[in-house]
């Protein structure tokens, strides 16, 4: 599966950099291992709104994600998250391994990634459709497989979930 990916990546002479690592899950399991890549973590949710939407949330990766204002902004209806047979059958990837590389398995285009701005032109690390690698990747040259691959996405600036007082 993943050398489909690797294979378009060459494709389109877009240069990356992988390190393999344990197999992780979280966001905290990732954060305790030693990758020596330069960029910025990413958390990916998977979720849909109650026509059965499919939406890739993707934020930098200490961001709390407030899905009631996601859906304000963009004008969606409610967000919940998907399940994990959802995350099997479009895009082909196992819970854990949840990463925007997987447009490249959504043959039917059913999901749409939502890019938070804080991520543009940086470098960006994601897992490539496993949990037991990470790669770095530049932002503009994911956005150049999005183009290829005819993914729809939405860079927009995505609210912090903020603490009550």
């Amino acid at each position: 599966m993943e050398q489909k990916l690797y294979k378009k990546l060459e494709e389109l002479n877009i240069k990356i950099e992988k390190q393999e690592h344990e197999a992780v899950h979280t966001i905290e399991e990732i954060l305790k291992l030693d990758v020596r890549l330069d960029g910025m973590g990413l958390k990916n949710l998977f979720v849909k709104d109650k026509f059965d939407n499919r939406y890739m949330i993707v934020v930098e990766e200490n961001k709390r994600v407030d899905l009631k204002k996601i859906k304000e902004n963009l004008d969606l209806n409610k967000l919940s998250f998907c399940k994990e047979d959802e995350l099997r059958n479009i895009l082909k990837i196992e819970p854990g391994s949840v990463t925007p590389l997987a447009a490249i398995n959504d043959d039917e285009n059913e999901v749409t990634i939502i890019l938070d701005e804080d991520m543009v032109d940086k470098n960006i690390l994601v897992h490539p459709l496993v949990n037991t690698a990470t790669i770095k990747i530049n932002y503009n040259d994911m956005i150049k497989l999005f183009n290829n691959l005819k993914t729809n996405y939405i860079v927009t600036n995505i609210p912090e979930k903020q603490e009550l007082a």
